[in-house]
């Protein structure tokens, strides 16, 4: 019942540009993790229909109700979903089992545990359009001039954290301890090495991962060589 309404919803936005705000406002939505992860999905389901660049045009060149620039907004939304734990924000709530609070706190939690694939499978979706895309646009790409400098490059990229950030910091927080989805772990590296292979960001993300991550492939290799080296000895 609740796909047939978003369907319903999503052919009705599709011709409302002017919803597009209201829709990512939505992201951050401080009281459910649900409404969060249905504004993602609208988001995708927009972005793969949308003429390229019409999106990043019209989050880029508003200032709705009178806030912060919508691309900022957005981006910071994006990342802060990333950076959250599927059980953070829901810590201590402990309704009685069986009530209608229960009920609710586990639709909550299920929508938690489908908000970083969501914000992953979004960005690899809106990879696939030619340069400019929503993916470049969310990963701090959009301002980078691939004829300047990689210093000048990098610089642009750090000057808001994006979900690029997000991405490399949970990849290298699994060197550690592993504590994610492996499918999810995936598609992440898949994001990363898209990037690295793309003419429009390979430049930057090269010598992003080398300088500024310390060598972010050489340290990701070596550490699954040490645990198929354990993996065999075992």
């Amino acid at each position: 019942m609740l796909d047939d309404r978003l369907e319903r919803l999503h052919r009705m936005l599709l011709f409302r540009r002017d919803c597009l705000h209201a829709i990512a406002s939505f992201v951050k939505y401080p009281y459910s993790v649900e409404m969060r992860l249905l504004a993602i999905k609208l988001l995708f389901r927009i972005s793969s229909q949308a003429k390229h660049g019409s999106l990043v045009k019209e989050f880029s060149s508003s200032k709705p109700f009178g806030g912060p620039r919508q691309d900022a907004f957005l981006i910071d939304a994006l990342r802060w979903c990333l950076e959250q734990s599927p059980s953070q924000g829901l810590l201590g709530i402990s309704p009685f089992p069986g009530s209608e609070a229960d009920s609710d706190v586990k639709k909550e939690l299920d929508a938690a545990e489908k908000i970083r694939p969501a914000v992953i499978q979004l960005l690899l979706e809106a990879l696939k359009q030619p340069s400019g895309n929503l993916a470049h646009f969310l990963l701090g790409f959009g301002n980078v001039d691939t004829h300047s400098s990689w210093r000048d490059c990098v610089k642009r990229i750090n000057r808001q954290r994006s979900c690029l950030h997000a991405v490399l910091d949970i990849l290298d927080s699994q060197l550690v301890a592993q504590s994610e989805d492996l499918g999810l772990l995936e598609q992440m590296y898949e994001l990363i090495y898209r990037l690295c292979d793309s003419s429009a960001t390979g430049y930057t993300m090269g010598f992003l991962l080398r300088e500024d991550r310390d060598n972010f492939w050489r340290r990701h290799f070596e550490h699954c060589h040490r645990q198929l080296q354990v993996s065999v000895n075992f």
